[in-house]
């Protein structure tokens, strides 16, 4: 209680907290059997309640099993405890000399993501990025840029960690990164004060083509609660400047999810909040064509809009890079089933 620290054993690690303030708790595992610490990071200050519901959730199974041998009618609370849906954290990553130094960093870096609701601007992920840079730096002159263009290109990858650029309005109670649409589409799309919470990003890369999808939230307005895509269309190329590709974006869509799509009365607000603005041909620099029957509408731009992204650290499965405006993205190749 209150902010002192404590050990709760979680299966076959053991977890030890300490206040850190600011909502806040530090986290170190340790493996239970050997007392050896393999993980540290700073993380939400309910994880401590967590820990000590789920062993008592353990106990309550304990106890339930034991009742078990004597009668056959199993306690509402024992059956309450053994079915709890609270949120478990992933495991630790395993201990360092099981696997190679990049693999270990990597499980590190997703597991303190994980931990602190995909902050790129923690201390602890902001020291594995710099380790896995220097870890792929090493081995870079070993690698041919034609080994790099077939790792980087024809994969679908998706973000672990939130979004993290200019124009941020905060968090929403779900602990998800709030903009502006006017924000997200480069000052393009109106009406562009509408708030949104974006849910989750993912990037499939072409041999040219570089196809960036959020899927949003809207969070005030007529459309508040609905859910969409924000989809930009962009072509790449690899510059040869270390490991920068430029950026080009040209188009896009904007569209209503599935589940707003096929509802009637969701399709009709969707449509009033922001149909109006398709029918302008003109708008802020961008040609938007009128909005079809699903609620979706293109747009182009009328000059492309230039940035480029330094790639960190790649790899069949991980990908980190730092964007022209300083944001560190982590993203994980969708197609491997252990992401």
């Amino acid at each position: 209680g209150g902010g002192g620290g404590g050990d709760y054993c979680a299966d076959e690690y053991t977890y030890s907290c300490e206040d850190a303030g600011a909502n806040a708790v530090k986290v170190e595992v340790y493996v239970a059997a050997t007392g050896e610490r393999v993980a540290t990071t700073t993380t939400r200050k309910d994880i401590a309640g967590w820990m000590k519901s789920k062993r008592a959730a353990r106990a309550a199974r304990q106890d339930d099993d034991e009742t078990a041998t004597t009668t056959t009618t199993t306690s509402s609370a024992g059956l309450a405890a053994s079915t709890a849906t609270e949120p478990i954290p992933p495991p630790p990553p395993p201990p360092r000399e099981d696997i190679e130094e990049a693999d270990y960093l990597k499980a590190q870096l997703k597991w303190t993501l994980s931990m602190n609701g995909g902050d790129p601007n923690d201390k602890a992920v902001c020291e594995l990025v710099d380790a896995l840079e220097a870890h792929w730096k090493s081995k870079r002159t070993q690698q041919s840029d034609d080994e790099m263009l077939s790792l980087w290109s024809n994969k679908v990858w998706k973000a672990i960690t939130r979004a993290e650029f200019p124009g941020s309005l905060g968090l929403d109670e779900h602990g998800r990164p709030m903009f502006t649409l006017t924000r997200m589409s480069f000052g393009r799309f109106q009406p562009g004060n509408t708030k949104v919470a974006i849910i989750g990003i993912s990037n499939e890369v072409g041999d040219a083509s570089y196809v960036f999808d959020v899927l949003f939230e809207v969070k005030d307005g007529p459309a508040e609660g609905l859910v969409g895509c924000m989809r930009s269309l962009a072509s790449h190329q690899y510059v040869g400047d270390g490991a920068r590709f430029d950026i080009m974006f040209h188009s896009g869509t904007f569209a209503p999810s599935r589940s707003v799509e096929c509802d009637a009365s969701a399709s009709r607000i969707w449509a009033s909040a922001f149909g109006l603005h398709s029918a302008v041909s003109h708008l802020e620099g961008g040609i938007f064509t009128a909005m079809d029957s699903s609620g979706a509408q293109e747009y182009r731009f009328l000059d492309a809009i230039e940035g480029y992204v330094d790639v960190l650290y790649l790899d069949d499965d991980m990908r980190i890079t730092r964007g022209n405006q300083g944001s560190v993205q982590v993203v994980v190749n969708y197609d491997n089933k252990a992401n």
